[in-house]
């Protein structure tokens, strides 16, 4: 992701976290929309919200969504 401001970090950060119930980490390369996740949290230092946290701490496996899943929710 190119960051252009940390506003604008914070605004796809809010977005992610509020579509997180609803996304599907078993599509074909899932993951990638995990690692925006993971630059948007490091830019904004913004804490996982109730409703995505449970969502990403159902992501089993060592498949790179799940590795990137148990990164996310162990830094909140």
């Amino acid at each position: 992701m190119i960051q252009v401001s940390t506003l604008h970090a914070a605004v796809v950060d809010d977005a992610l976290q509020l579509w997180m119930p609803h996304f599907d980490p078993h599509r074909k390369n899932a993951f990638q929309v995990l690692e925006v996740l993971v630059e948007t949290q490091a830019a904004t230092g913004k804490s996982l919200q109730a409703p995505a946290r449970h969502m990403l701490e159902s992501i089993t496996g060592n498949a790179k969504a799940g590795r990137v899943a148990r990164q996310l929710t162990q830094n909140c």
